[in-house]
Protein backbone atom coordinates (compact mmCIF):
# COMPACT_ATOMS: atom_id res chain seq x y z
CA UNK A 1 0.00 0.00 0.00
CA UNK A 2 1.45 3.14 -1.20
CA UNK A 3 1.74 6.13 1.62
CA UNK A 4 -0.95 7.95 -0.42
CA UNK A 5 -3.38 5.23 -0.11
CA UNK A 6 -2.67 5.15 3.85
CA UNK A 7 -3.24 8.78 4.10
CA UNK A 8 -6.12 8.86 1.83
CA UNK A 9 -7.44 6.23 5.00
CA UNK A 10 -6.35 7.52 7.69
CA UNK A 11 -8.07 11.53 6.79
CA UNK A 12 -11.29 9.03 5.90
CA UNK A 13 -11.34 7.93 8.87
CA UNK A 14 -10.75 11.00 11.18
CA UNK A 15 -13.37 12.83 8.93
CA UNK A 16 -16.39 10.16 9.27
CA UNK A 17 -15.48 10.01 12.89
CA UNK A 18 -16.60 13.45 13.42
CA UNK A 19 -19.54 13.36 11.03
CA UNK A 20 -22.72 14.11 12.49
CA UNK A 21 -25.04 10.57 13.58
CA UNK A 22 -28.27 12.80 13.37
CA UNK A 23 -28.72 16.07 12.50
CA UNK A 24 -32.45 17.86 12.48
CA UNK A 25 -33.80 21.10 12.99
CA UNK A 26 -37.56 22.12 12.88
CA UNK A 27 -39.05 25.44 12.38
CA UNK A 28 -42.66 26.20 13.25
CA UNK A 29 -44.47 26.81 9.91
CA UNK A 30 -46.09 29.38 11.10
CA UNK A 31 -43.03 31.38 12.57
CA UNK A 32 -42.99 34.47 10.99
CA UNK A 33 -46.68 34.91 12.65
CA UNK A 34 -46.40 33.41 15.70
CA UNK A 35 -43.08 35.36 16.88
CA UNK A 36 -44.43 39.05 15.24
CA UNK A 37 -44.85 40.74 18.10
CA UNK A 38 -41.97 38.99 20.09
CA UNK A 39 -39.02 41.48 21.63
CA UNK A 40 -37.18 39.15 23.65
CA UNK A 41 -36.10 36.38 24.44
CA UNK A 42 -33.55 34.25 27.16
CA UNK A 43 -31.29 31.64 26.89
CA UNK A 44 -32.34 29.30 29.68
CA UNK A 45 -29.39 27.62 32.05
CA UNK A 46 -27.84 24.63 29.77
CA UNK A 47 -29.29 21.00 31.07
CA UNK A 48 -26.54 18.84 31.31
CA UNK A 49 -26.41 15.14 31.87
CA UNK A 50 -22.93 13.48 32.23
CA UNK A 51 -23.65 9.20 31.65
CA UNK A 52 -21.87 6.36 31.43
CA UNK A 53 -18.54 4.86 32.61
CA UNK A 54 -17.66 7.60 34.85
CA UNK A 55 -14.10 8.33 36.61
CA UNK A 56 -13.91 6.09 40.05
CA UNK A 57 -13.47 9.38 42.10
CA UNK A 58 -16.39 10.89 40.28
CA UNK A 59 -18.80 11.12 43.44
CA UNK A 60 -22.17 12.43 43.11
CA UNK A 61 -21.60 15.56 44.38
CA UNK A 62 -18.62 16.46 42.35
CA UNK A 63 -20.51 15.19 39.54
CA UNK A 64 -23.41 17.82 40.58
CA UNK A 65 -20.88 20.41 40.94
CA UNK A 66 -19.72 20.05 37.46
CA UNK A 67 -23.04 19.90 35.85
CA UNK A 68 -24.16 22.65 37.53
CA UNK A 69 -20.84 24.82 36.36
CA UNK A 70 -21.14 23.36 32.72
CA UNK A 71 -24.76 24.38 32.98
CA UNK A 72 -23.73 27.92 32.98
CA UNK A 73 -20.67 28.24 30.80
CA UNK A 74 -22.73 26.82 28.00
CA UNK A 75 -25.78 29.03 28.52
CA UNK A 76 -22.92 31.93 27.91
CA UNK A 77 -21.27 29.98 24.95
CA UNK A 78 -24.59 29.67 23.39
CA UNK A 79 -25.49 33.15 24.13
CA UNK A 80 -22.17 34.24 22.92
CA UNK A 81 -22.62 32.57 19.86
CA UNK A 82 -25.99 34.05 19.21
CA UNK A 83 -24.00 37.29 19.01
CA UNK A 84 -21.03 36.05 16.76
CA UNK A 85 -21.90 33.51 14.90
CA UNK A 86 -25.68 34.39 14.29
CA UNK A 87 -25.49 38.20 13.58
CA UNK A 88 -22.99 37.18 11.14
CA UNK A 89 -25.27 36.09 8.67
CA UNK A 90 -27.83 38.04 9.27
CA UNK A 91 -29.10 41.00 12.15
CA UNK A 92 -31.31 39.68 14.63
CA UNK A 93 -35.02 40.08 15.05
CA UNK A 94 -35.06 40.05 18.54
CA UNK A 95 -33.05 41.18 21.91
CA UNK A 96 -31.33 38.33 23.53
CA UNK A 97 -31.34 38.97 27.64
CA UNK A 98 -27.78 39.12 28.87
CA UNK A 99 -26.97 35.76 30.73
CA UNK A 100 -26.29 37.86 34.03
CA UNK A 101 -29.67 39.30 33.98
CA UNK A 102 -31.74 36.00 33.20
CA UNK A 103 -29.80 33.90 36.13
CA UNK A 104 -30.01 36.65 38.61
CA UNK A 105 -33.72 37.28 38.13
CA UNK A 106 -34.41 33.08 38.31
CA UNK A 107 -32.25 33.49 41.16
CA UNK A 108 -34.11 36.08 42.76
CA UNK A 109 -37.11 33.43 42.70
CA UNK A 110 -35.12 31.40 44.05
CA UNK A 111 -34.22 28.95 40.99
CA UNK A 112 -30.20 28.35 40.63
CA UNK A 113 -29.40 27.28 37.23
CA UNK A 114 -30.12 23.54 37.48
CA UNK A 115 -33.52 23.72 39.32
CA UNK A 116 -34.37 25.68 36.25
CA UNK A 117 -33.84 22.72 34.54
CA UNK A 118 -37.17 20.88 35.80
CA UNK A 119 -39.20 24.10 35.86
CA UNK A 120 -41.90 24.75 33.12
CA UNK A 121 -40.60 27.02 30.56
CA UNK A 122 -43.56 29.23 30.79
CA UNK A 123 -43.60 29.85 34.44
CA UNK A 124 -39.69 30.65 33.40
CA UNK A 125 -40.66 32.78 30.71
CA UNK A 126 -43.10 34.89 33.30
CA UNK A 127 -40.35 35.42 35.32
CA UNK A 128 -37.73 36.38 32.95
CA UNK A 129 -40.43 38.64 31.38
CA UNK A 130 -39.25 37.77 27.80
CA UNK A 131 -41.78 36.42 25.11
CA UNK A 132 -39.73 33.22 24.53
CA UNK A 133 -37.42 31.32 25.69
CA UNK A 134 -34.74 28.85 24.76
CA UNK A 135 -33.84 25.87 26.41
CA UNK A 136 -31.33 23.57 25.64
CA UNK A 137 -29.77 20.25 26.77
CA UNK A 138 -26.55 18.02 26.64
CA UNK A 139 -25.75 14.74 27.11
CA UNK A 140 -22.74 13.11 27.40
CA UNK A 141 -22.34 9.15 27.48
CA UNK A 142 -18.68 8.23 28.01
CA UNK A 143 -17.59 5.03 27.30
CA UNK A 144 -14.03 4.26 28.24
CA UNK A 145 -12.10 4.66 31.51
CA UNK A 146 -9.10 7.23 31.59
CA UNK A 147 -6.48 4.46 31.43
CA UNK A 148 -8.44 2.99 28.26
CA UNK A 149 -8.18 6.31 26.44
CA UNK A 150 -4.75 6.87 27.95
CA UNK A 151 -3.97 3.65 25.60
CA UNK A 152 -6.03 4.55 22.67
CA UNK A 153 -4.06 8.15 22.58
CA UNK A 154 -0.35 6.01 22.78
CA UNK A 155 -1.14 3.85 20.59
CA UNK A 156 -2.10 6.40 18.09
CA UNK A 157 0.58 8.57 18.96
CA UNK A 158 3.03 5.55 18.32
CA UNK A 159 1.41 4.83 14.83
CA UNK A 160 1.74 8.81 13.83
CA UNK A 161 5.29 9.07 14.85
CA UNK A 162 5.59 5.50 12.51
CA UNK A 163 3.48 5.91 9.79
CA UNK A 164 2.56 9.66 9.53
CA UNK A 165 -1.20 8.87 9.57
CA UNK A 166 -3.38 11.14 11.88
CA UNK A 167 -6.11 9.32 13.58
CA UNK A 168 -5.15 5.92 12.03
CA UNK A 169 -7.10 4.50 15.90
CA UNK A 170 -9.62 6.39 16.27
CA UNK A 171 -12.00 5.19 19.14
CA UNK A 172 -14.89 6.12 20.33
CA UNK A 173 -14.95 7.74 23.57
CA UNK A 174 -18.15 9.43 24.00
CA UNK A 175 -21.39 10.33 22.43
CA UNK A 176 -22.81 14.10 22.80
CA UNK A 177 -26.06 14.36 22.13
CA UNK A 178 -27.62 18.32 22.12
CA UNK A 179 -31.10 18.86 22.06
CA UNK A 180 -32.58 22.99 21.35
CA UNK A 181 -35.92 24.30 21.59
CA UNK A 182 -37.57 27.75 21.50
CA UNK A 183 -40.82 27.67 23.48
CA UNK A 184 -43.31 30.74 23.34
CA UNK A 185 -43.87 32.03 26.70
CA UNK A 186 -47.69 32.68 26.10
CA UNK A 187 -48.97 29.47 24.85
CA UNK A 188 -45.72 27.23 25.62
CA UNK A 189 -45.81 26.12 21.90
CA UNK A 190 -42.44 24.69 20.52
CA UNK A 191 -41.45 27.11 17.58
CA UNK A 192 -37.96 25.60 16.88
CA UNK A 193 -36.49 22.50 17.55
CA UNK A 194 -33.00 21.14 16.85
CA UNK A 195 -30.67 17.74 17.29
CA UNK A 196 -27.42 17.32 16.73
CA UNK A 197 -25.50 14.34 17.85
CA UNK A 198 -21.82 13.73 17.21
CA UNK A 199 -19.22 10.99 18.28
CA UNK A 200 -16.31 12.02 20.19
CA UNK A 201 -12.82 9.94 19.98
CA UNK A 202 -10.14 10.56 22.55
CA UNK A 203 -7.97 13.40 21.03
CA UNK A 204 -11.24 15.91 21.50
CA UNK A 205 -13.11 16.69 24.82
CA UNK A 206 -16.76 16.12 24.65
CA UNK A 207 -17.10 19.73 26.34
CA UNK A 208 -15.46 21.15 22.63
CA UNK A 209 -17.97 19.00 21.07
CA UNK A 210 -20.89 20.87 22.86
CA UNK A 211 -19.29 23.97 21.51
CA UNK A 212 -19.34 23.22 17.65
CA UNK A 213 -22.82 21.57 18.53
CA UNK A 214 -23.96 24.98 19.54
CA UNK A 215 -22.32 26.67 16.63
CA UNK A 216 -24.42 24.57 14.29
CA UNK A 217 -28.01 25.09 15.70
CA UNK A 218 -27.05 28.71 16.37
CA UNK A 219 -26.40 29.12 12.61
CA UNK A 220 -30.20 28.21 11.90
CA UNK A 221 -31.41 30.41 14.88
CA UNK A 222 -34.74 31.83 13.36
CA UNK A 223 -35.18 35.56 14.77
CA UNK A 224 -33.62 37.71 12.22
CA UNK A 225 -34.93 40.50 10.51
CA UNK A 226 -35.73 40.02 6.80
Amino acid sequence: MTQKAINMIGLTLWVALFTMACNRFHKNPEFAAKTANHKTVAVLPYQIMITGRLPKDMTPDIKEKIEAAESVGFQRNFYNQIHTVGTRRHPLSVVVQPVERTNQLLLEQGISPTASWDRDPQELAKILGVDAVIRNKAIKTRYLSDLESLGIQVGASILYGVLGVPGVLPSRTNDVEVTSNIIAATTGENLFSGRDEVRVDWSRPANEAIEQINRRIVRRFPYVKK
